[in-house]
């Protein structure tokens, strides 16, 4: 809300993400990444928006960007259920398994990545590394 005026909406912060699809071993794969969407009005985007963006970005730690990934997987992953007035059916050209991780990528030594973060941040991360609402599945 607006400082000046309380009763106005200063700006929407909206969890997005990108999405980058590729192809391998004849599966198709989804990358997600999670971003942030600043609008005005809840639909358009804010001329502030970046500078808000990367206030958020420099604030948030790692257990907050894993846990908007499992977010977004697990709404992906799960179909809306019907409403009183309108049957939902599952969209048959798309669905999505398992959260995949890549064995590829570069190894950081953990403690060491985390030793600028709290005692308290690092206690939430190790807590839910093992608290998937799904199994990951090893590519």
């Amino acid at each position: 809300m607006k400082k000046n005026k309380p009763d106005e909406i200063s700006y929407c912060k909206h969890l997005a993400f990108q999405a980058h699809y590729k192809h391998f071993s004849n599966k198709w794969y989804m990358m997600i990444v999670p971003q942030w969407f600043i609008s005005y009005d809840g639909y358009r985007q804010s001329f502030y928006g970046s500078d808000k963006i990367s206030y958020i970005k420099r604030m948030e730690k790692n257990h907050h960007v894993f846990n908007h990934l499992r977010f977004i997987v697990y709404t992906l992953s799960h179909d809306k259920p019907s409403t009183l007035f309108k049957r939902r059916y599952p969209y048959p050209f798309l669905s999505f398994g398992q959260l995949l991780s890549v064995d590829s990528a570069p190894f950081l030594d953990d403690p060491e990545w985390r030793a600028g973060e709290s005692k308290e941040d690092r206690k939430k991360l190790e807590d839910a590394e093992g608290t998937l609402p799904f199994p990951i599945e090893e590519p």
